[in-house]
């Protein structure tokens, strides 16, 4: 949310902020203010984004009680709903980011949007890597356990960026063990060879295989 205590903190040692909320109920009068031709469409920051027509603008408002608060720059996107509204404040879903940068509005939006997705990534780490729970009552044994639980999430990151299609980047982990290692298997001796059988009806098996025979020959080249 917005709160002044923090956006004055981060004035008064001097960092730039971006912070933005669903909530902008608190601004809905300031938006409503703004003149029509300030509002201009919202550059793609890929020439792939998605094809969802949004439009950006910007004002002042003031944030925090009347003596201790300030007033705050603020950028703004809204995209128009696909259901008739009975009144024009519904018409659109807004975004507003406050911010005391002097940034372009559209690169305040951009910023933003590259690193809002800091809350997905502890998703998975609590979900996926256990980081929630606390296994010991020995404060350094957590720390030790806790640093090896980043390490898995990170190295999982790496093997996903270093070895899979970029169609795959963005599975979760029990994903992952879904497709390529929760799968049934016969480990098999034939000929001085250790073989592993899996069924031919496997739906990733050609995935798996270019994996298999990706990371042998990264392995190759590591041992010579």
């Amino acid at each position: 949310g917005y709160n002044h205590r923090i956006m004055r903190y981060c004035d008064n040692v001097e960092h730039g902020f971006v912070i933005a909320g669903d909530k902008y109920e608190i601004v809905l009068d300031t938006i409503a203010a703004i003149a029509e031709e300030k509002w201009e469409k919202l550059k793609k920051r890929k020439k792939r984004s998605p094809a969802i027509e949004e439009e950006v603008a910007e004002s002042v408002h003031f944030v925090g009680p009347e003596k201790g608060g300030k007033a705050y720059r603020f950028v703004v996107t809204r995209r128009k709903n696909n259901q008739l509204a009975l009144f024009p404040q519904y018409e659109y879903t807004y975004r507003v980011y406050f911010t005391n940068t002097d940034w372009d509005k559209h690169k305040v939006v951009h910023f933003y949007r590259q690193r809002g997705d800091a809350e997905n990534v502890i998703k998975e780490e609590k979900e996926g890597f256990a980081i929630e729970n606390i296994l010991s009552a020995d404060f350094l044994a957590n720390a030790a356990i806790f640093q090896m639980q980043l390490l898995a999430y990170n190295l999982v990151q790496y093997f996903k960026y270093t070895n899979l299609k970029k169609s795959w980047w963005n599975l979760r982990i029990k994903q992952l063990r879904f497709r390529l290692i929760n799968i049934a298997g016969v480990v098999v001796n034939h000929a001085r060879r250790t073989i592993l059988r899996i069924s031919a009806n496997y739906k990733y098996l050609k995935t798996f295989r270019e994996i298999y025979h990706l990371l042998c020959i990264k392995r190759i080249k590591l041992l010579i």
